[in-house]
């Protein structure tokens, strides 16, 4: 499984470098990888932090 893994890893940091990578799987299946930076994401560190704040809030009414 360590091939597979370097392969994974080679494969990520390539689409980190161009728009994205095209995955095709079998005849009708292809995915498509694309970079997303810290901006793109919906649940960042401090998101988070404000989610658990809220359910211990919330635990303590």
């Amino acid at each position: 499984m360590e091939g597979v893994d370097k392969i994974k890893r080679c494969i990520l940091k390539k689409s980190i470098k161009v728009s994205g990578i095209i995955v095709h799987r079998g005849k009708d299946e292809a995915y498509t990888l694309t970079p997303v930076s810290e901006d793109d994401l919906c649940f960042n560190a401090e998101r988070v932090e404000r989610i658990k704040e809220s359910v211990t809030v919330h635990d303590k009414s």
